[in-house]
């Protein structure tokens, strides 16, 4: 029998300290902006775009359009005047379904104004490739070009990194090759471009699910601002309930979840909800030059930050943060009158000796399926 007074005591317990707990929620600090304006033209990104969809449709990784893609844009970034760094490639190989792909990185490092040792840099993502069958993602790359040319034509403090990365279906494996082996500069952040062009509209998704219980939503907030900025919707912090289940079972299919697995807060900028890459409708000069300009504003505003917010466990509640060890607190108050009930009616029918192995077993039985869903979730995740 449920002992009545002591589950309404533990309530009360609960919601007391809940309410000491929500006092501690943090006002977010000014969100940094871009010392200039941005002004990237559509139509040169969009031609970008095409030049790119027509030297490779489609780029499954290790094939032989995915290599002619690579040639294509390390010719492209060679043409960007970033003074002595030339463009630079990483060969790997990455398993998939049993097979052996080689794959290919391109990078170009433009070095920043800063005299004497130079603040950590900005790594700006576009992923390259896309699943067999499936054409589209251009927007990514093009976009990550023009701001590779702004960049080398406007002054900045910290270095910007451009890489066009292979093997993001196959488990984002250019991302994690790139971030175990680059070394040349310390990284602040990471800006990833998911197909942000393939879409129609001003609705632009920001993704900040990291591979662990960490997730960059301070970095989300001010590449949200970014997209304001640049007239277009960001759809950015996940409501409370989906920012629990995600640290609970963390999946992201973006290049940001492995780089805030290392360690690096990262965003991405994308077309679609957080998803694989399916395809997409074509993309316009306006919406290319919505993104491209959201997403130099973004580079802009983390040039100017003294700090770049770090990413962690904390949650979003009412447009305040939530630290991580409060959130885990306010987690454990909210299951304490239960467990507190369980314990407490475990106890009175041991002291009247009634077997506790048949009630206990039926409990079993019925969390089975859940404890197994949560269980394989995590494993695909």
């Amino acid at each position: 029998m449920l002992n009545a007074r002591l589950y309404r005591t533990c309530w009360l317990v609960a919601g007391v300290a809940l309410i000491v707990a929500l006092l501690t929620l943090e006002t977010p600090e000014p969100a940094p902006e871009a010392a200039l304006p941005s002004t990237i033209d559509g139509p040169t990104t969009l031609e970008l775009a095409g030049q790119l969809a027509a030297v490779a449709p489609e780029r499954p990784p290790g094939s032989a359009a995915g290599l002619a893609a690579a040639r294509w844009v390390e010719q492209q970034l060679n043409q960007v005047p970033a003074g002595q760094s030339r463009a630079q490639v990483q060969e790997f190989t990455a398993r998939s379904q049993g097979e052996l792909l080689g794959l290919q990185n391109v990078y170009l490092a433009v070095p920043g104004a800063e005299s004497g040792r130079p603040p950590p840099a900005v790594l700006v993502v576009a992923p390259r490739d896309t699943p067999a069958g499936v054409r589209g993602g251009a927007s990514a790359t093009a976009v990550m070009l023009r701001l590779a040319q702004q960049s080398a034509t406007a002054r900045h403090q910290r270095p910007h990194i451009f890489v066009s990365t292979d093997g993001s279906t196959i488990g984002n494996a250019g991302i994690r090759w790139f971030l175990a082996r680059f070394s040349e500069f310390p990284l602040a952040a990471a800006i990833v471009l998911d197909a942000p062009g393939d879409a129609a509209g001003d609705r632009v998704h920001v993704w900040s699910a990291g591979r662990t219980d960490r997730q960059a939503l301070r970095l989300a907030r001010v590449a949200a601002n970014s997209v304001e900025r640049a007239g277009g919707r960001p759809e950015a912090t996940p409501g409370f309930p989906a920012q629990l289940l995600r640290l609970a079972v963390p999946q992201t299919a973006g290049d940001q979840g492995p780089a805030i697995s290392r360690g690096l807060p990262a965003v991405a900028l994308s077309g679609r909800p957080e998803a694989p890459f399916g395809g997409g409708p074509e993309p316009s000069s306006e919406r290319l030059e919505l993104v491209a300009n959201a997403a130099n504003d973004l580079l802009g505003a983390l040039d100017v930050a003294g700090e770049v917010p770090a990413a962690d466990a904390g949650l979003s509640f009412a447009g305040k943060r939530l630290r991580p060890t409060i959130a885990r607190l306010v987690l454990l108050l909210v299951a304490l009158p239960l467990l507190v009930a369980a314990v407490d009616a475990a106890a009175r029918l041991r002291r009247a000796r009634v077997p506790l192995g048949p009630g206990v077993a039926a409990v079993a039985r019925r969390a089975a399926p859940l404890l197994a869903a949560l269980a394989a979730a995590h494993l695909l995740a």
